[in-house]
C-alpha cells in the first residue's frame, strides 16, 4: 500500500507527500503551491525531496515548486501543454513520471476540464487528480468546457455492447433535460449518435455506484450494463 501524507498548506488546501518503497526517508510532493510547509516537514522528518508532481498552473498548486527545486533540486513533473515554473519537466497524456528514488513511476492521464491542459497522475492504487475530480464532484471548469469534462467518464459510448470510441460520441444529458436534468458534467457521458437518439426516445441510462453503466427500455427492463 502506497503511503501518502497529507501536508497543510493555505486554509483549504493540502499537498500530497508520497512516501518511496525503497527508502521511507525519499519523498515526493504532489501540487506544492507552497514551499514552506513542505520545507517544514522535511526538515522535521529528516526526508530528503526527490520529485514534485504538479497537475495544473494554478498557484495554489504550483506556486511553490521554485523555492522547492532551488532548495532541494528535486526532480519536477507537470502538464507540457500549460506554463509551468522553469526547471518542470513537461509531460503528456501516455507519457510516464519515473521517480527512480522513491521506486515509483505514475502514468499521465489528460483530463482537462478545470483547467485546460490539466493532468493527472496514475499508479500503484492511486490517483493524483488534482482539481479535475473532487468526493462530491468535479472542480470548477475555469478554462476547459462540459463537453471535455463529460467526455472524460468513459473510454467509448456507455451503452451495454456499443464499442464506439468517445471521440466519436456526442457529450449529452443522461437525464434528459426535457424531463427536469441539468446541463453539468455530473449528468452527462459519451453517447453515440444512434444511441444518444435511443435515449432520447424514452430509453434510460443509468449509473451505479460502482460505476457501472445500466440501460432500461421505456417500459422498465434493463437491457444490460457496461463498465
Amino acid at each position: 500500500m502506497l503511503e501518502i501524507r497529507p501536508i497543510r498548506a493555505f486554509s483549504d488546501n493540502y499537498i500530497w507527500a508520497v512516501v518511496g518503497t525503497s527508502d521511507p526517508r525519499v519523498v515526493a510532493v504532489v501540487d506544492p503551491g507552497d514551499a514552506t510547509p513542505v520545507l517544514e516537514v522535511l526538515a522535521a522528518g529528516g526526508l530528503s525531496l526527490a520529485a514534485i508532481l504538479v497537475t495544473h498552473h494554478h498557484a495554489d498548486h504550483a506556486g511553490g515548486v521554485p523555492a522547492l527545486l532551488a532548495a532541494t533540486g528535486a526532480r519536477a513533473f507537470g502538464p507540457g501543454r500549460e506554463r509551468m515554473p522553469a526547471g518542470v519537466r513537461g509531460l503528456a497524456h501516455g507519457e510516464r513520471a519515473p521517480l527512480p528514488e522513491l521506486g515509483l513511476e505514475f502514468a499521465v492521464l489528460d483530463v482537462p476540464g478545470h483547467t485546460a491542459g490539466h493532468i493527472a497522475f496514475a499508479g500503484h492504487g492511486v490517483v493524483f487528480c488534482g482539481d479535475t475530480l473532487f468526493s462530491a464532484g468535479c472542480g470548477r471548469l475555469f478554462e476547459g468546457t462540459v463537453r471535455e469534462a463529460v467526455l472524460l467518464v468513459a473510454i467509448r459510448c456507455i451503452w451495454p455492447g456499443c464499442f464506439i470510441p468517445v471521440g466519436r460520441c456526442q457529450a449529452d444529458h443522461v437525464e434528459d433535460w426535457q424531463h427536469g436534468g441539468s446541463t453539468c458534467s455530473t449528468n452527462g457521458a459519451p453517447l453515440c449518435a444512434r444511441h444518444n437518439r435511443w435515449k432520447n426516445r424514452g430509453y434510460k441510462v443509468w449509473r451505479d455506484p460502482h460505476g457501472i453503466w445500466h440501460t432500461y427500455r421505456p417500459d422498465g427492463t434493463e437491457i444490460g450494463c457496461a463498465a
